[in-house]
């Protein structure tokens, strides 16, 4: 699966073409690969938690890693209804936009996802994240009952473990996808 990844990655860079049509995330050792119907992003030198152990204690940092996280909640629901490029995607996306997060968790675990611990990870951290989002200041902002800038070490390693986790599980999920079907079709396009 690594070597279709980095094939499909290397292909995307050297003809900076992508069908309009396709919609895949991929995750590889230290990289990813998003395409997004014309548009496309790989970043490379990723450590899957880095940005997570660096996280500080700010509004936009603690918004921006749970953009991401949400995304992760989203593609596993993606791949569970239509798989990894479908016609439909646009679709899913648009009506995932009105679902809200914890009923988005909510249908992984009762589809046997993710498990009630991860699935309690992502309630209890998404918390910090609305309380960012709707608080005037970090000094209203708790997590699991003390204020966040008193636990934000605890806060940080819950989120690693339920960002590591999800990560661990789109990887075997990806390992459904068919790659080549991809290859052939950005191809097509040189």
């Amino acid at each position: 699966m690594e070597d279709k990844i980095k094939q499909l990655a290397q292909l995307i860079l050297d003809t900076k073409i992508v069908p309009k049509s396709l919609r895949l995330f991929l995750i590889g050792e230290d990289y990813w690969v998003r395409i997004y119907y014309g548009a496309f992003s790989i970043r490379v030198g990723v450590r899957e938690y880095g940005f997570v152990r660096n996280l500080n204690l700010e509004r936009g940092a603690v918004l921006d890693i749970f953009a991401k996280l949400e995304f992760f909640v989203n593609e596993l629901i993606q791949l569970k209804l239509l798989g990894p490029s479908h016609k439909k995607g646009q679709i899913l996306d648009d009506i995932l936009q009105y679902v809200d997060f914890f009923s988005r968790v909510r249908f992984l675990k009762e589809w046997d996802i993710i498990d009630n611990h991860l699935s309690n990870l992502l309630y209890q951290t998404k918390q910090v994240r609305n309380g960012f989002a709707h608080s005037w200041s970090e000094d209203e902002i708790k997590y699991k009952g003390k204020l966040i800038k008193n636990n934000f070490s605890d806060f940080k390693q819950d989120l690693e473990e339920a960002w590591r986790r999800l990560v661990e599980i789109y990887k075997k999920e990806q390992e459904k996808i068919d790659i080549d079907k991809f290859i052939d079709s950005i191809l097509k396009y040189r």
